[in-house]
Parts: structure tokens; C-alpha cells; sequence
């Protein structure tokens, strides 16, 4: 889905920009990797019908506060059709009520009140119209960085670099070692992202509906919001995608700019998350394998399919609903899935970090 349709994909709203929100990804990207790293820890300690209730706990909560969204933006999309078409929210003074005002097109000299300097914001849209290396390399940066801790603690489907045994003093110092590696990659993409925010208030720069302006208090607050919604992605086994997804959109991001970037964030969260089960000797080939082509043909007839649902309804709040729908849906089809599973093997108890458990513990 990111690398055949969304980094190709255009802002709803500002068509020279990139659909995916680097700033976000950015910015998120260590603490939900690290965040991640925990989950995976997690799920291999917890019993399989843990995991399965607060799988269902977590799709029924998501899909409710997602269809209560849906239904918000269905109705902010009639106000908006019934004025014109308008891309911000302004908020009344007095009575608290939603006032939508008209954003004038770029080129429009008669918007420039002399605090705008035209030719750095000519400059600042060139950049955006680019493709984001800075950003890209920051993240692949975040991503080498989680591999190789992975890497050198070893487990039982890989041994470690350095020799060290699973439950040593070593052992637990380079786990341990996640928390700065990853806090020093968060405050770097917060000083790059804050820098950059100075530099465009001073050329006048505008922003559209959703994006994020960075400040002191966002960049510590959303990551260690997200942070935690990615322990439950690496402890449950999920991509990422159901739980950054409903985050992005609390945030109030785009639903469109939401579903791109949390894709993104998922390719380099869900791939580090598969080598860590790999090196905990965790992963099923032959599920993997079957899944995993079932899952890219999935995404790319889902995205496509999307697209065209929007392009033929204008309606972003479908993608709201579509959510929704596969959180619930999902929480059902789990609810089942667990009372088979526990009329089957009964209630396990927690497994061990440093041993292996069902059918590869079976084998030792």
C-alpha cells in the first residue's frame, strides 16, 4: 500500500503535497517503535486467551469511538456541502459554535497582508511538491537502529551478535538500551520538527485543516500517546494500523492524510515487529507466507477501492465508517474464535521470556 499508491498519493487539500504526513511519521516513528519493542515482549509472556480478550476489548472500544467519528464527519461534510466547499474550522467567539471559513487559493495576491514572504513560501512549496529524503532517512534511521538492538540480545530464532544469553545481565542492558537510543531519536526529530516550524511562521506559512503545528507540548505528548497504543500493537499482534489509525483521526488529522500516514508507520513498525518474533523464534513460515500475500493483494485492492469511493462520493467519513466497521466486525469474529479455542486447551498460564511455548516448546 505505501510503496504501489500512497507516496504517490496528493493532500486532499494542498494538491503540491504528499498525501503521507512525514512530519507526523517523523516524529512518532521511535516511541512507537519502542513502544512496539515492549508489546513483543509482552505477547510472548501472556497466555493466547489474554492476548484474544484484550484483542476484543481493544476492537470493540476502537470501533465505538470510531463510529461515533464517522458519524461527526458525515455531518461537519452536509454542513459544508450545503455552503460551498471549504477546507478550515474556525471556532466562533461567544456562544462556542463552528463558524467554516474559506481559505483563498495560494496565488491569490490579494491574501498577502506583508507578513508573507513570497518567494521563501515558492521555495517552502518546491520542498513539499519533493520527495522528503530528510524525513525518509530519519525514519530508515529509527527503523536500522530497533534491528540492530534486535539483533545483538539474539533469542531463541537467532543467536545474539554478542554472545549473550537470554536472561543475563547483557541480555537485559541491551533490551534496556531501547528506552535512550529511542528517546535520543525522539528528541532529535522534535528539534529538526520544531526548527522547521519557527522557519515557516516566519515566511508566513499556512497550514491546512489537520496538519499538526509542533510545539514543545505536542512533541512530547503525542508520542507518548502513541507510545502506549503501540505496546498494544506489539503485545496483540496487530499491524499498527488499528490503533494509530483511530489516534491519527482523534488528533483531528485528515481521515484521508490518517490512513496514509499510519500505513507508512505501519511498514516500518509491523516489519520490525516480525524481525523481533523471528529472533524470538515466534514466527510460523508457512502462516506468514499464505497471510502475508493474502494481506498485499488485500491492501491493494483496498486502497484502490477507496479511492475511488472517495473520488465518487467526496465523503471522507466513509473511510471513518469502513474502520469502524472492521474493529467491530473484528471484535465479533475474535469473540468466537477465543470460546473455541478455550473449550479446546482450557485457561494457560503465563510463558516464560527465555523459553519457547506451544508447538515449538512441544519439540524441545
Amino acid at each position: 500500500s505505501t510503496l504501489a499508491t500512497y507516496m504517490w498519493l496528493k493532500h486532499p487539500l494542498v494538491p503540491h503535497r504528499h498525501q503521507i504526513a512525514y512530519d507526523v511519521a517523523l516524529m512518532l516513528m521511535p516511541a512507537t517503535l519502542l513502544g512496539a519493542t515492549a508489546g513483543v515482549f509482552l505477547n510472548k509472556l501472556c497466555p493466547n486467551w489474554l492476548i484474544m480478550l484484550l484483542l476484543v476489548l481493544l476492537c470493540g472500544y476502537s470501533g465505538k469511538r470510531m463510529l461515533a467519528k464517522g458519524f461527526s464527519t458525515w455531518a461537519k461534510e452536509s454542513r459544508e456541502r450545503g455552503g460551498g466547499e471549504y477546507v478550515s474550522v474556525a471556532q466562533k467567539e461567544g456562544d462556542g459554535g463552528v463558524e467554516l471559513a474559506k481559505i483563498p487559493p495560494a496565488d491569490d495576491a490579494a491574501a498577502d497582508d506583508g507578513t508573507r514572504d513570497l518567494a521563501a513560501l515558492e521555495a517552502e512549496r518546491a520542498k513539499e511538491a519533493g520527495v522528503p529524503w530528510t524525513a525518509l532517512g530519519m525514519l530508515l534511521r529509527t527503523w536500522v537502529a530497533v534491528i540492530a538492538l534486535s539483533a545483538l540480545k539474539g533469542g531463541h530464532g537467532t543467536p545474539s551478535l554478542l554472545g549473550v544469553s537470554c536472561g543475563t545481565k547483557g541480555y537485559w542492558a541491551l533490551v534496556l538500551c531501547n528506552i535512550p537510543v529511542m528517546g535520543a531519536l525522539t528528541r532529535l526529530a522534535a528539534r529538526y520538527l520544531l526548527g522547521e516550524g519557527r522557519r515557516k511562521a516566519q515566511i508566513g506559512y499556512e497550514y491546512a485543516e489537520g496538519d499538526v503545528e509542533w510545539d514543545s507540548t505536542k512533541t512530547s505528548r503525542y508520542p507518548a500517546l502513541v507510545s502506549v497504543a503501540a505496546v498494544a500493537a506489539g503485545m496483540l499482534g496487530v499491524g499498527g494500523g488499528m490503533v494509530l489509525g483511530p489516534i491519527f483521526l482523534e488528533l483531528g488529522m485528515n481521515a484521508q492524510v490518517s490512513s496514509a500516514t499510519s500505513t507508512l508507520m505501519v511498514l516500518f513498525m509491523s516489519s520490525a515487529n516480525v524481525a523481533q518474533f523471528m529472533v524470538f523464534g515466534m514466527l510460523d513460515a508457512q502462516y506468514a507466507t499464505f497471510y502475508g500475500c493474502v494481506g498485499v493483494v488485500g491492501a491493494l485492492v483496498g486502497t484502490k477501492s477507496a479511492g475511488a469511493l472517495l473520488k465518487a462520493t467526496g465523503r471522507t467519513s466513509i473511510i471513518v465508517f469502513f474502520l469502524a466497521s472492521i474493529l467491530l466486525g473484528s471484535g465479533v469474529l475474535m469473540v468466537a474464535t477465543g470460546v473455541i479455542q478455550l473449550q479446546k486447551v482450557g485457561i494457560t498460564s503465563f510463558r516464560p521470556i527465555c523459553g519457547r511455548a506451544g508447538a515449538a516448546a512441544r519439540v524441545d
